[in-house]
């Protein structure tokens, strides 16, 4: 395939020479055909996936990388590679651990949900003809020194040894009440992801700037609320929001109006709680002259009935009394600025026996239920897999929602975990949707690094340049490698630490695979969970009679070694040692407003579940759909060559 590629740049696909290809008033020699609807550079997991999917709906796609194979930061290495990988001498104690070959070792070791995203994915695609998957043989929590195998059923919560005796009563009423849980659409706000993505100083900063705007009175006393509902966040947020009826976390679209109707018919709406408010909001879109420019307003649907008006010409009107607002409407000089704000969206109630979900949070519930911290922190971190305790002051549904994904994963495929993994590395994966995005007619050119993403005069991506050569696109997607610093930030550091050993893990009923998770809580000094990865020779990554041990955390201090210790004394059996540090990234801006597109460094978690999401929110945003798990990809195919005859 990458032979085939390099050939590209010289021939299209039907074999005619290329032409030379304009971006931007530029001339350049045409990299590939030249010109593609999408182009992705790397192909790492998530960019393969991407690639899969967008061929898959009918996008022409061109996939670049720079190394010569395929995966990124998910590639799978033989064992001398990985020496050379780490600067370590490929010497007599690595040949004794046997032939190189028979290693494939994960630089980013993750395991997928059963019943995940990625899975769904993966069966939505076809993907899994190319690969074969193993069952991991079990999970476990570290609590107190010790590893315990996560409880998932009624009669295991009785058995386990996990909690203590009077504690286990109540977690078996929990896993009752899980298992009778039906699975419910999570109805997410922006304030929730922003509640989910901020730290404390900025949540106090949104909830400032909320009181500013709304409420000045309240403005100076912010610390004191926060330190009220400290622990109920996102239901204090809900609450304010019903009160005033305006979102805290608002979505707010700047649009241009020239000369003429603006084609919209205005008026005065209560809003909040007691509708002792008004705001001007669009009632009502007017019959416009298709030809006229206030008409491509409502044929893009930059604007809905219901979006409230909240600035004009930067002025910030969203108060202002409807009658004064027209009158500032009809005096302003065209061109005129209105900025429209998304209306607070009604959060459905999430009934599940006599709990609303969405309106208690996850700390209530677990006091319902009468669960102790212990109890709470094996469900949070090792079944719900939260990274931190930010989600007990978010809505129950959220991790009621996870914890049920990873319990249904259970046994899905006759495994004794919730965990899947493809046999002979991860490299698998993106190789496999690499595959898929070729049958769909994109092209795949290794060995090419790309040195430039070109912009138009306004920002916009045009494409990307390759030396001499440049292919045109609206829309680029790519790690953070692949772009320049200033449109990164840097959101920590981890360490990886690869083990071959030479046993099981001492203590485990398990001489397979596993999942470890270490919850900070039962760390000393750690405010981030630890991830450990066992593999064996089951899923042919090394030789009989070897493991493989990955290690993984956020790093909070200046010895990262002495952080996961704890880790690796757990291993036992350690014969070689590889330790890996990596700077994470994340794009400024995530919104991809310019048609850049920058998926996020790969996390410290064992498992693709916060990956899978961000797939499906990325694909959302570039399509303006979400992906339908519901039809496979050749039932897509077979209805489009029934529309065409075919």
């Amino acid at each position: 395939m990458a032979a085939a590629a390099e050939d590209a740049t010289k021939y299209g696909a039907d074999g005619s020479a290329l032409k030379n290809v304009n971006i931007a008033g530029n001339e350049y020699e045409a990299l590939a055909d030249g010109e593609y609807d999408v182009i992705l550079l790397g192909t790492g997991m998530k960019e393969c996936v991407l690639a899969g999917l967008l061929s898959v709906k009918g996008m022409k796609v061109l996939q670049v990388d720079r190394n010569d194979y395929y995966g990124g930061n998910c590639a799978s290495l033989d064992l001398e590679s990985l020496c050379t990988h780490f600067g370590q001498p490929y010497d007599d104690s690595a040949k004794a651990l046997g032939r190189p070959r028979r290693y494939l070792i994960d630089l980013i070791p993750k395991f997928i949900l059963a019943n995940g995203k990625l899975v769904k994915m993966l069966l939505h695609t076809g993907v899994t003809r190319y690969i074969d998957f193993q069952g991991v043989a079990s999970s476990y929590v570290y609590t107190d020194g010790s590893i315990y195998k996560v409880p998932v059923t009624p009669s295991e919560a009785l058995k386990t040894s996990l909690v203590g005796f009077f504690q286990k009563r109540y977690l078996r009423s929990f896993a009752q009440f899980l298992g009778s849980y039906e699975s419910q659409k999570v109805a997410e706000t922006p304030t929730d992801v922003a509640l989910k993505k901020s730290s404390p100083e900025q949540i106090r900063g949104i909830l400032k700037a909320y009181y500013d705007r709304h409420n000045p009175n309240k403005s100076g006393e912010v610390d004191k609320i926060m330190e009220m509902y400290a622990d109920k966040l996102a239901v204090m947020f809900a609450t304010l929001e019903k009160r005033y009826g305006i979102p805290a976390v608002p979505e707010e679209v700047p649009v241009e109006f020239g000369e003429g109707s603006l084609g919209l018919m205005i008026k005065a709406v209560p809003t909040g709680e007691n509708g002792d408010r008004t705001t001007t909001q669009i009632v009502k879109f007017n019959d416009l002259d298709p030809e006229l420019p206030n008409a491509k307003i409502q044929r893009d649907n930059v604007v809905d009935v219901g979006d409230i008006i909240s600035t004009l010409n930067g002025e910030d009107v969203l108060w202002m009394p409807y009658a004064d607002l027209l009158g500032k409407i009809k005096a302003s000089k065209r061109p005129l600025q209105l900025t429209f704000m998304k209306p607070l969206k009604e959060r459905p109630p999430a009934q599940s026996g006599k709990y609303d979900l969405n309106s208690m949070t996850m700390a209530d519930l677990y006091k319902e239920f009468g669960l102790d911290e212990n109890s709470q922190c094996f469900i949070g971190h090792a079944m719900a897999l939260h990274t931190d305790d930010s989600y007990l002051s978010r809505t129950a549904l959220e991790t009621m929602e996870a914890v049920k994904v990873y319990g249904t994963s259970v046994g899905r495929y006759g495994q004794n975990s919730p965990y899947l993994y493809p046999q002979y590395g991860l490299s698998n994966l993106p190789e496999g949707f690499a595959r898929l995005a070729a049958v769909y007619g994109s092209t795949i050119m290794l060995r090419k690094d790309v040195e430039e993403i070109l912009k138009d005069k306004d920002g916009k991506v045009c494409g990307v340049r390759a030396g001499k050569q440049a292919a045109k696109a609206p829309i680029v997607i790519g790690d953070p490698s692949y772009f320049p610093k200033e449109d990164l930030k840097v959101t920590g550091k981890i360490i990886r630490t690869v083990c071959v050993m030479s046993g099981p893990v001492p203590k485990t009923d398990s001489a397979g695979s596993a999942q470890i998770i270490l919850p900070s809580m039962h760390l000393k000094g750690k405010k981030n969970d630890i991830f450990i990865s066992i593999l064996s020779k089951d899923m042919e990554v090394c030789p009989e009679g070897f493991w493989l041990g990955i290690v993984s955390t956020e790093i909070e201090t200046a010895n990262p070694q002495a952080e996961i210790d704890v880790a690796i004394k757990l291993l036992g059996n350690v014969v070689r040692r590889f330790d890996g540090i990596a700077e994470t990234y994340a794009p400024i801006d995530e919104r991809g407003t310019n048609g850049q597109y920058i998926t996020k460094s790969y996390d410290a978690t064992s498992h693709f579940s916060y990956e899978s999401t961000e797939i499906e929110e990325l694909y959302e945003r570039i399509t303006g759909e979400p992906v339908n798990f519901n039809v496979s990809v050749e039932e897509m195919m077979a209805k489009q060559r029934g529309a065409m005859g075919m």
